[in-house]
């Protein structure tokens, strides 16, 4: 069976994929009659189709994986997967089904267990779940006529009184039917559970309720079910003033921007009072979660309807690359400088941007970068450009080749204190604390490549030379009180590691070139063996 959906209206099509001899057996004819037999989609067809697929489900064996099963029985994934199908189709008269199907629909059933367990891939790692509800199958296979019978409360097939099983817990997950009816998004077997008592505060194993799982999966109208209830309102309240508490924490409002949902989103900056401006445990606003989860639409409803702020505007634009798709960037960056003024050069408020930073997730995507408008050439406060700040850029020849094309950057510019890149290197590896990932002994061969002067002075007269010299005379006790640092594992590192620095400025022998005049710079261009030439 193959579901097709529907982009405009989300409506959703099954189309069934079955071979001739087993339509015919399922619907009871014989092969000789089977090429009269039509399409036929009457209850009664549904029935028979049902019975032998929960049939085929009840047969007496032992447990094996689904697709070892299916070499003696074919239509066995087909049954798994759909038999739920066909018994919805049967409406209200799916009762004849439970009567001939006693076993699989009592209180406890190993025939339902092993259905769950290859309905859901056999749970790779864990021991197959035992006991499975009937109230949790009726929920996973949105069988909402099932659901109302186990509910009535002349019902005797569940055996224990409904409002214990209504909100029972179950699973690894620990979910309760509620739980599960969330997430199929069927907002009339929800308001069934409601009926009947399901609470929507029990939280999963994972500490989510109900309500949680509502504000990220939606839809609206399920959610609008889920906060009718007083025990909602309770808790919308009380999540609602610990949002403007200052006590960093995920509300509903930071769920339901990862989820993406307008009207959610409203209803709890609109009804609730929500503060638009309430971060998280790492910081973020409602705003950066959704830019970060590519809900860009909703990210322009947040400041153009509920009033978000677009600043620090260089945080807004690092989040949308937290994306991994290369293709959507530029769609990205557009939305953001359309309808949010966030632009691809934003800085902080030191004049850093994206690419001054040691790390970003914008890294990956330099080229995109390039291609919506990056100027390489910007300075911070400091006068730094993106070669004192960024040894990512300078980790390869590539990489630096790309940015010294795309620019008029300088490897020797200077920042405020006369430190040029090389400068800013030796002051890095000199403080074990600070040094970030991307900076290694490779990132000063290929500036030396690329023509570093080894030879110019900071504004203390210092050339990296004489620089990384001071910083190798530094005893370990000075480091440790200049930089505030409790362990010595790292500063015994960086006497080596300064050892080789100055052996490279001495002895690194190369030709730079310059990379805006065509050449065949080659990816190794030096060697250590000859003394220094530039």
């Amino acid at each position: 069976m193959t579901e097709l959906k529907s982009e405009e209206s989300g409506a959703c099509l099954y189309v069934s994929f079955v071979h001739q001899s087993a339509k015919d057996f399922l619907r009871h004819h014989s092969s000789g009659l089977a090429a009269m037999n039509g399409p036929v989609d009457s209850k009664k067809t549904h029935a028979d189709i049902t019975n032998r697929l929960v049939s085929l489900l009840t047969m007496d064996r032992l447990f094996t994986p689904l697709f070892d099963a299916a070499k003696d029985l074919p239509l066995l994934p087909y049954a798994v997967f759909n038999w739920n199908y066909h018994m919805r189709e049967m409406g209200t008269d799916f009762v004849t089904v439970l009567d001939e199907h006693k076993d699989f629909f009592r209180r406890a059933s190993e025939a339902r267990d092993r259905w769950w367990t290859w309905y859901h891939f056999e749970y790779p790692g864990q021991d197959p779940p035992r006991d499975v509800p009937l109230l949790h199958m009726a929920c996973i296979t949105g069988l909402y006529h099932l659901l109302e019978y186990a509910l009535l409360k002349r019902n005797t097939l569940l055996g224990l009184l409904r409002t214990r099983e209504v909100n029972r817990v179950w699973g690894n997950d620990q979910e309760t039917p509620l739980h599960l009816m969330v997430k199929q998004g069927q907002d009339k077997m929800v308001h069934l559970l409601l009926k009947y008592g399901a609470d929507v505060s029990i939280k999963n194993a994972r500490g989510k309720t109900a309500l949680d799982g509502a504000a990220f999966l939606g839809p609206y109208s399920v959610f609008l079910l889920l906060t009718a209830s007083r025990t909602s309102r309770e808790m919308i309240e009380a999540d609602a003033k610990s949002s403007i508490s200052q006590r960093r924490i995920a509300t509903l409002l930071h769920t339901a921007a990862r989820g993406g949902h307008q009207e959610i989103c409203r209803e709890l900056v609109e009804k609730w009072h929500y503060d638009i401006e309430t971060k998280n445990e790492d910081g973020f606003t409602p705003l950066l979660v959704a830019v970060r989860c590519q809900h860009l639409a909703l990210a322009s409803f947040l400041v153009k309807q509920l009033g978000a702020q677009t600043t620090p505007r260089i945080k807004i634009l690092e989040s949308v690359f937290y994306t991994r798709e290369r293709s959507r960037i530029k769609e990205a960056l557009d939305s953001l400088s359309s309808n949010l003024g966030v632009d691809i050069n934003a800085a902080d408020e030191d004049g850093n941007t994206l690419f001054h930073r040691s790390y970003s997730p914008a890294f990956i995507m330099l080229e995109e970068c390039i291609d919506g408008g990056l100027d390489l050439n910007k300075q911070n406060q400091q006068g730094e450009t993106v070669l004192h700040r960024n040894f990512w850029l300078s980790a390869t020849h590539e990489r630096l080749r790309l940015v010294l094309k795309e620019s008029h950057l300088d490897v020797n510019a200077r920042d405020n204190q006369g430190c040029t890149p090389l400068h800013t290197l030796v002051a890095v590896a000199g403080h074990p604390d600070r040094t970030p990932w991307s900076l290694g002994l490779n990132n000063l061969a290929v500036l030396l490549d690329f023509g570093a002067d080894r030879s110019l002075t900071d504004a203390q007269g210092r050339t990296p030379s004489q620089l990384s010299a001071e910083y190798l005379k530094q005893g370990p006790d000075e480091i440790y009180i200049e930089e505030g640092i409790d362990s010595s594992d790292e500063i015994d590192e960086m006497p080596c590691t300064m050892s080789m620095i100055v052996e490279i400025l001495s002895r690194y022998a190369t030709a730079p070139v310059d990379v805006r005049v065509p050449d065949h710079l080659g990816e190794e261009m030096g060697n250590g063996d000859q003394p220094a030439s530039t």
